[in-house]
């Protein structure tokens, strides 16, 4: 007799004496009648755990696969980690470097184009593509305000195209935007359309030699862009659909992308004028003139915001010093900014001396951006040029610019402010309405390239990710729109017309906001279009600006030439089936932002998050530790300060991460191994979980492949499906966007003709971009898995030969396993699906449904349509976790909205199939089944009756089934399943911590939103009780849970006083692992009605204090500065320009000599 087998006689003789209690007891109370003998409930579970393990292992054929894998002599070994993190940094690398030819070529043309123009200021031609005014007309439709401005629209052919997000556009031409603040019939603008159209040809060159090339454009000083290709322009007033959409305020010369292509970095330092003189409309565009400017700032600029008036004061008593211009940092500002109220008289000479003052001290410190200095004066005029101050702190060498902005339509004082900027190499400009604030803002951005342009270096600059102009941002009057939405939606789900509450508002938002939150499919940058722009300035200098030679020598920015390089095209480079299941990558700025992590999450329902851009390494990396908010762990920021410094090096952490919308919580240890992107300003990091990420399965085959062999039968049915999104191999004919229906239909494809070529050769690491028509970079393992290749070695299979025999000749998944009445097996254990997954990213899968199941179209989509992804679905990461804890278990699971599905509701289940022994072991694929959770149950509750007249059926006892993580997979009251069990019976869920059943694991948000509750403008509003809200970023702080590993076999007792101690009321309760599973088996016995107490398992939101606040506002983490700064150049001193006050002056001395002449004549 066997152990296991004896253990289990032992377990039932035990077993019998609690019957026998029963009989001879009758006359007890109920509560006497009732026992639970632990070693009953460990009998049930162990019976339930070998019941559903025999159905799940045999329907999925587990051992057979697993069989076949080592029959192949399979061999796990360690991989070199450091070996591929290297050719994954060249690979980005080389990427990066097409793109910056791209973009050499097109500045090399604008320049050449806009040398060679001849200037023509007489019938001017307005033949362009419009952006804004263009359409497709195929389909017989015309655009509602089609020729409202009294200008034609031009009709044009568009089609999607995968390089450009799927948008419409047309390969053949580029087009043009033109901002509404700028007249686009100007003579200039007119000019330098007309010879930017002679881009086009090189645009299509640049996507000829380069096939992968996104977004290419122009962005001229004028303010016009130039985009290939020409498409509809698109931004986020055309997703909202609301009656009267705010005007199109997009101007490329305010992007990020133009601003840092044209300028070095920059202290700047904004002091506003906030006398009583500065009142009304003077103070509202002051306010906006500052709001403007600091739009116009990058991550590598630092901003002070000082106001004065008798005395001088920082606007934010936090911002004491120069802060970096982050978004979170500019947003804060710009809400202080807002509360200023003018006051007193201005004291000039005290608000500059106190900027020179913070520049110098700054500077000296070795603090900002060591480059570039500015001060902002925003004024409505000052009463003398306080040239002594200048003289004192600025002269001779003015390393200080002096930006000068006069505020206001009827003003005086400009002389002071005009000589201000002219004596300190800044400019002037007159404010004198709302509608001039941004045109006018942005012409410092000019001078502050002129060294720039003087030297004639020309050097590329990188941009932080940002999303597409068509991406929704959260802004206040956006989600107005959007919470009328929400609202509207609860009404009509409650069928009467009733007030919506704040509660109700806040739990749909949150429920939304978790599914958003999902980022375990491990896409970049969540479901955004994002990208980050490669920028080169094109100067001009010496030159005169039109037909009329001026005597004043000018050193202006033609432009920015650029192009669009999308986060995807980086992350191809590091694909997740060479990185396996649960590892990922992940790429730094110098500022140690984000490009993209799998835990990046830039939405908010449909809305892009304030900071998206700005999401920093410390904020998703959480090591699994007891450190408080904000506080970062010591190997954290060992590595981020690596990776800024550019240092390359691997260290590994134990930490925590949440996965199933933010529900569920593993910890495991990581290893990092990172190292800089030469000539970019990035670091890239790739990494794997320990220990099994570091080993790989390689097959001891010599792969020989006939070309007269027929693979295709291997694809036979449609039974099969590959992972969406990964490249497999590129259609010859990508350039031309004739694409294959499905990512299915691409490898039938390649299968019938590309492999059929004799001149066909897979793709290696290469420095220039490969042409169309030879397959890209990594070509699947699923090619290499069915051996379709001449003359490969075996090293460069690996696994992937394994796959072929394993898996491939499977056909039909049971076909090969030795069950007897498959479909009574099937039908006994309520079994809908089977399936097996393969790092590969090939899925193969049995419907077993029935046909009138098949055609139920109430139901859902089949887990084999929804769940394609392989190694990135939760099913696959969570049982690859699991093997660690217990390395024959299926690891089940049902949805957390389980409640709501009733008949219909599913059980997964999953198992990691590893090779190896001990830590030099690999996961190799996982099988999974659904069954139905009526059958589930019902198998559950048939052992626990059989086996136990009390458990489970006693009135006086409840039972459930719990998963690793708390959630409830089965309970006696059916609402409760799906639910985390803190949510049914939080005390009980305590008590299962102490006794060191599950361990909490906290976790920090630091992309949260929040919602503010709006107060009531009126007391009509505050008596309906219909209050507004406004979403803000926020950090939140919640506990998740993981069964502690190993959990031990033997039961755990436990009692809870639910009644309080003076009471004697309480309850008794066993645990017991159930095994084979991830479950936890619960049975509580009542000795009198509980107090049962409940919590809401949701992130909450961590108020922090005045002065911790403040604190978090004035630290700032480690960063590398640009290498490259333009600060000065000694030919600037001949360039005149410097504001509208010149031509006053003109204006004014003309005058005054007319005047004297006159009066000259008539005496």
């Amino acid at each position: 007799m066997g152990t296991e087998d004896k253990m289990m006689a032992t377990m039932t003789t035990t077993a019998i004496w609690p019957l026998i209690v029963l009989v001879v007891s009758l006359v007890t109370t109920a509560s006497a009648q009732v026992s639970i003998d632990p070693y009953e409930v460990r009998n049930l579970a162990l019976r339930f755990g070998k019941d559903i393990y025999e159905g799940s292992a045999e329907s999925t054929c587990v051992r057979k696969i697993t069989s076949n894998f080592e029959d192949m002599k399979a061999r796990v070994v360690w991989f070199d980690s450091n070996k591929m993190m290297e050719d994954m940094r060249n690979d980005v690398m080389n990427t990066l470097n097409w793109k910056k030819h791209a973009i050499e070529r097109i500045a090399n043309e604008s320049q050449r184009l806009a040398a060679n123009h001849t200037f023509v200021n007489k019938n001017l031609d307005m033949d362009y593509l419009n952006m804004k005014r263009l359409y497709d007309n195929r389909e017989g439709e015309t655009p509602t305000n089609h020729n409202d401005d009294g200008v034609e629209w031009k009709t044009i052919e568009l089609s999607p195209h995968p390089n450009f997000e799927g948008a419409n556009v047309n390969l053949e031409k580029s087009a043009v935007h033109v901002p509404i603040n700028v007249y686009e019939r100007a003579a200039d603008i007119v000019n330098d359309i007309k010879w930017s159209e002679a881009l086009t040809p090189f645009f299509k060159n640049n996507l000829m030699f380069d096939p992968g090339l996104s977004w290419q454009f122009f962005g001229s000083s004028r303010g016009f862009l130039r985009l290939y290709p020409a498409t509809e322009w698109k931004n986020e007033i055309d997703f909202l659909q609301l009656e009267t959409p705010p005007p199109d305020l997009y101007d490329c010369r305010m992007r990020p992308w133009y601003i840092q292509g044209a300028a070095s970095p920059k202290d700047v330092v904004i002091l506003l004028d906030s006398s009583g003189s500065m009142t009304g409309l003077r103070n509202t565009i002051a306010k906006n003139v500052i709001s403007t400017i600091l739009d116009t700032l990058t991550d590598d600029d630092y901003v002070a915001v000082m106001k004065f008036s008798d005395h001088v004061e920082f606007i934010n008593k936090c911002f004491d010093s120069l802060v970096l211009a982050n978004e979170k940092n500019i947003r804060q500002i710009k809400e202080d900014v807002d509360k200023v109220r003018p006051t007193e008289v201005a004291n000039f000479t005290a608000a500059l001396i106190h900027a020179f003052d913070l520049l110098q001290v700054v500077h000296a410190s070795k603090g900002g951006c060591q480059c570039n200095q500015a001060i902002m004066l925003i004024t409505d005029g000052a009463p003398e040029t306080f040239e002594d101050v200048f003289r004192t702190y600025n002269w001779p060498n003015i390393p200080v610019r002096v930006f000068t902005y006069l505020i206001g339509r009827e003003v005086t004082d400009s002389q002071e402010v005009y000589w201000m900027a002219c004596h300190n190499r800044g400019y002037y400009t007159h404010v004198s309405n709302l509608a001039e604030v941004r045109e006018q803002v942005q012409q410092y951005i000019p001078v502050m390239s002129r060294p720039i342009v003087l030297s004639g270096e020309r050097v590329f600059a990188w941009t932080p990710v940002y999303a597409h102009v068509s991406e929704v941002p959260l802004s206040d009057w956006v989600w107005e729109e959007r919470e009328k939405e929400i609202k509207t939606k609860i009404l009509q789900q409650q069928r009467k017309r009733t007030v919506v509450s704040d509660s109700q508002v806040k739990d749909n938002l949150a429920e939304n906001e978790r599914n958003d939150n999902d980022a375990d499919n491990n896409e970049a940058s969540g479901s955004i279009s994002a990208s980050i722009n490669i920028t080169k300035r094109i100067l001009v200098k010496n030159v005169y600006q039109d037909s009329e030679p001026e005597t004043i020598r000018i050193a202006n920015l033609l432009g920015v030439a650029g192009v669009d390089v999308p986060i995807k095209e980086i992350v191809k480079l590091t694909p997740a089936f060479k990185l396996g299941v649960n590892g990922y990558s992940f790429v730094t700025t110098n500022n140690g932002y984000l490009l993209y992590h799998p835990d990046l999450r830039p939405m908010f329902l449909d809305m892009l998050k304030p900071f998206y851009s700005s999401v920093d390494i410390s904020e998703v990396e959480l090591a699994d530790n007891v450190l408080g908010p904000r506080l970062m762990d010591e190997n954290i920021n060992e590595i981020r300060g690596n990776m800024i410094n550019r240092t390359v090096g691997w260290k590994k952490i134990k930490v925590k991460v949440h996965m199933d919308s933010m529900k569920r919580a593993v910890t495991r240890v990581n290893h990092y191994i990172y190292g800089k992107i030469d000539f970019t300003p990035f670091s890239l990091a790739i990494v794997l979980p320990e220990p099994y990420g570091s080993y790989r399965v390689e097959g001891q085959i010599e792969v020989k492949v006939r070309r007269e062999e027929n693979f295709t039968h291997y694809f036979r049915g449609n039974n099969w499906r590959v992972h969406p999104e990964w490249v497999y191999c590129d259609s010859p004919n990508k350039i031309s966007a004739i694409l294959p229906k499905s990512p299915e239909e691409a490898i039938t494809q390649f299968l019938k003709t590309v492999l059929n070529g004799q001149n066909f050769r897979w793709k290696t690491s290469s420095t220039r971009p490969q042409p169309s028509g030879t397959s890209t970079g990594t070509v699947s393992q699923v090619m290499m898995t069915f051996a379709v290749i001449a003359k490969v070695e075996v090293e460069l299979f690996s696994m992937r030969t394994i796959t072929v025999v394993a898996i491939g000749h499977l056909g039909c998944l049971c076909s090969l396993c030795s069950l007897t009445n498959l479909d009574q097996k099937l039908k006994m254990f309520g079994i809908v699906t089977t399936f097996v997954a393969t790092r590969s990213g090939l899925t193969r899968f049995e419907d077993h449904r029935t046909d009138a199941e098949k055609q139920n179209t109430s139901s859902e989509r089949p887990f084999f349509d929804t769940h394609t992804k392989a190694t990135e679905e939760l099913y696959y990461r969570r049982a690859v976790d699991f093997h660690a804890v217990n390395d024959s278990a299926f690891v089940f699971s049902v949805p957390f909205d389980a409640n709501q599905r009733e008949g219909q509701l599913l059980v997964t289940g999953s198992h990691a199939i590893f090779l190896g022994t001990g830590k030099s072991s690999a996961p190799v694929a996982v099988v999974g089944l659904q069954i139905k959770h009526s059958v589930f149950v019902e198998r559950f509750i048939n052992i626990t009756n059989k086996y136990s007249k009390v458990i489970c059926s006693a009135e006086e006892v409840d039972c459930y089934l719990l998963d690793n993580n708390g959630f409830v997979i089965y309970s006696e009251v059916f609402a409760n399943t799906g639910k985390f069990f803190g949510e049914v019976d939080n005390s009980l869920m305590e008590a299962m911590v102490a006794k060191n059943v599950y361990r909490k694991v906290h976790m920090f948000d630091y992309q949260a939103i929040c919602l503010k509750i709006m107060t009531p403008q009126s007391h009509a509003e505050s008596e309906r009780k219909n209050n507004k809200t406004r979403p803000y970023p926020c950090d939140k702080e919640f506990d998740l849970f993981e069964m502690i590993s190993p959990l031990t076999e033997e039961p755990i007792k436990g009692d809870d006083n639910c009644g309080g101690e003076a009471s004697g009321c309480g309850r008794e309760f066993t645990l017991q692992s159930v095994p084979y599973t991830n479950l936890v088996m619960l049975v509580v016995h009542k000795t009198c009605a509980c107090d049962i107490s409940t919590i809401k398992f949701e992130p909450k939101e961590i108020v922090y204090n005045t002065s911790h606040t403040c604190y978090l506002q004035k630290t700032e983490l480690p960063r590398r500065r640009p290498t490259t700064c333009h600060n000065y150049h000694p030919q600037e001193r001949e360039v005149k320009q410097c504001g509208r006050g010149s031509k006053l002056f003109v204006s004014l001395f003309l005058t005054f000599i007319s005047l004297v002449k006159i009066l000259m004549e008539n005496t």
